[in-house]
């Protein structure tokens, strides 16, 4: 399913989403959940509801690198998995009866404040999905998600789209984390266009 909608410019809706961002990034699942639900029951379109899901998360899962070693072991950053919740539940609403149909989107929202900034989460800096080792106390709200890597512009790379995919490949694998992201950039909008 091709997921691409127009900016939202009803006041109330842009509303509705801006205080969707703000539970997102206070870690609130109930108060994110709510909202959401209130966008379902409004109407609002699924490629509208999937765009802002996205464009609130994507900012704070984009992380230094996709592994560390903390003494000695190997910790995968698992930063994509809302991402792929978001992706994956458009294509499980198809199988469920209509009244059902959002449970796989209800889920993503569900699980999108617990895993921002997981390169944090996994120092032990802020509470959500990834912290494993730590016990974490907050006096008042946790601290917000950080964003490590600004928004960079579209690479374009010479060679087949296998051989492109490879020159990304090996980017990621060197650790550069910068030109990899570019490249990626470069892939997309070569594939889906703007």
């Amino acid at each position: 399913m091709a997921i691409s909608a127009s900016p939202t410019t009803q006041p109330e809706v842009t509303d509705s989403y801006a205080r969707l961002e703000e539970k997102v990034l206070e870690r609130d699942q109930r108060g994110a959940s709510q909202i959401f639900y209130d966008l379902v029951r409004a109407g609002r379109p699924l490629p509208e509801l999937v765009r802002e899901i996205v464009r609130i998360h994507a900012p704070y899962t984009h992380v230094p690198y996709h592994q560390r070693l903390d003494d000695g072991v190997v910790r995968f950053v698992n930063n994509d998995h809302c991402f792929l919740s978001s992706r994956a539940s458009t294509d499980l609403m198809k199988l469920l009866r209509p009244e059902l149909a959002y449970l796989p989107l209800a889920q993503t929202i569900w699980y999108v404040p617990t895993g921002l900034d997981p390169w944090n989460q996994l120092l032990g800096k802020m509470p959500g999905h990834y912290v494993r080792l730590y016990e974490l106390k907050f006096e008042g709200k946790p601290p917000l998600p950080h964003i490590h890597w600004s928004d960079q512009q579209p690479l374009a790379i010479d060679g087949t789209f296998p051989e492109k995919l490879n020159a990304w490949l090996t980017l990621v694998q060197r650790g550069e984390v910068i030109n990899a992201y570019r490249v990626f950039l470069g892939l997309w909008h070569e594939v889906v266009g703007d």
